[in-house]
């Protein structure tokens, strides 16, 4: 009986003839408080590393909306050659640390520093344990177009807030990360 594995590393041909790959998971050097909501993040710099010390942010009342958290900077080195970028996926790392409720929403991403696309409604709600939460995908690009150099600038990268759901709310940010998937 023969057995066949698959090696995850392996490259694929498009239908086009060329080939679909990924980056891997990028983690943001920088990350911003940007303003826009009720609350404000406390060291918004803490998302830029997986080591468990988090951005945090205390709303008091239901409903209450965090000033929206900005990641960027994921050191993206897109080749030139590339003929098009397919999807952006993003992995934020979070969890409620106080608290009943409250929900990841309003994901949309910047081109350069501008906010651009489609707002991404993800609307899930945080768990009391660190999970990582993964929005858009493999053939999601966010409603606009990208070329290699919007994906490697440094002010590229994923907005989003945390609305509460019950008064009381702590949502804590450890890590946000993207993956890009590209045909070359």
């Amino acid at each position: 009986m023969a057995v066949c594995l698959l090696n995850p590393f392996i490259t694929f041909p498009t239908a086009g003839g060329g080939v679909s790959t990924d980056t891997g998971w990028l983690i943001c050097t920088a990350c911003i408080d940007d303003g826009g909501g009720d609350t404000s993040w406390t060291l918004p710099s803490r998302a830029t590393a997986d080591d468990g010390s988090e951005t945090t942010n205390v709303m008091d009342r239901d409903e209450d909306i965090t000033n929206k958290l900005f990641a960027s900077d994921f050191d993206a080195v897109l080749p030139d050659s590339i003929t098009s970028v397919d999807g952006v996926t993003f992995k934020v790392q979070a969890r409620r640390t106080t608290g009943d409720g409250c929900k990841l929403d309003n994901f949309r991403m910047k081109k350069n520093g501008t906010l651009v696309g489609s707002i991404n409604n993800f609307n899930t709600n945080l768990t009391a344990s660190v999970v990582d939460y993964e929005i858009g995908g493999a053939s999601d690009l966010w409603g606009t177009t990208w070329l290699y150099s919007n994906i490697n600038h440094a002010d590229t990268g994923i907005s989003f807030n945390i609305e509460a759901t019950d008064d009381d709310a702590t949502p804590g940010v450890d890590a946000v990360w993207m993956k890009v998937n590209y045909t070359t």
